[in-house]
Order: C-alpha cells, then sequence, then structure tokens
C-alpha cells in the first residue's frame, strides 16, 4: 500500500464527504486557534487529492459551508499525499488580507 493509498483510507474513514468544485472529496476540518472579536474564525481542511482548492473557492459539507483563503499540496517524492487548505466560514470576513 502506498503513502497516498493509506492516507486516502484514513480520511475516508476518520474524515467527511466535502463538496470541491462539484467533484466529492474526503476531509478532515478542524478548528486553528480561538474564536475572537478581532478576526474570523479559521479552520484547516485536509483533503484527498481529488478535487484542490484554490482561494475563493467554496467547500461544503454536511455541517457547513467554508471560503478557501489559500491552499496547497502535499508532495513526498513526486506523489501527492494529501491537500491542505486554511478556510472561514461562508459569511466571514477577514479584517486584513495575506501576501
Amino acid at each position: 500500500m502506498t503513502r497516498r493509498e493509506l492516507i486516502r483510507l484514513l480520511l475516508e474513514k476518520y474524515g467527511q464527504e466535502a463538496r470541491v468544485n462539484g467533484e466529492t472529496a474526503h476531509a478532515l476540518i478542524r478548528p486553528i486557534g480561538l474564536k475572537n472579536d478581532k478576526a474570523p474564525m479559521e479552520y484547516l481542511y485536509t483533503g484527498t487529492p481529488d478535487s484542490k482548492p484554490a482561494a475563493g473557492d467554496v467547500i461544503a459539507t454536511a455541517e457547513g459551508s467554508y471560503v478557501t483563503a489559500r491552499s496547497g499540496v502535499e508532495n513526498v517524492a513526486g506523489e501527492e499525499l494529501y491537500v491542505w487548505a486554511v478556510l472561514r466560514g461562508e459569511g466571514e470576513t477577514a479584517l486584513c488580507t495575506e501576501e
């Protein structure tokens, strides 16, 4: 079993279904830090590389919808293992932007 297959099995077993760009992926979505009045709540998305979210893309799950702030793909030895993204709840706005 390859690393990619192992990660896929883990995300399918312990993650949730997510719709990204009309494609279904399995992902873990968990909060980053604590909610405060100065910044919107952010979440870390770790998902199968079936669909790669880009900044501004909406990710929908059974629990809600999120907007992608930034994202990337983790590669090891030329193999795409998983996709990560920083998300904000849909409708939340940022007080500052990253460059």
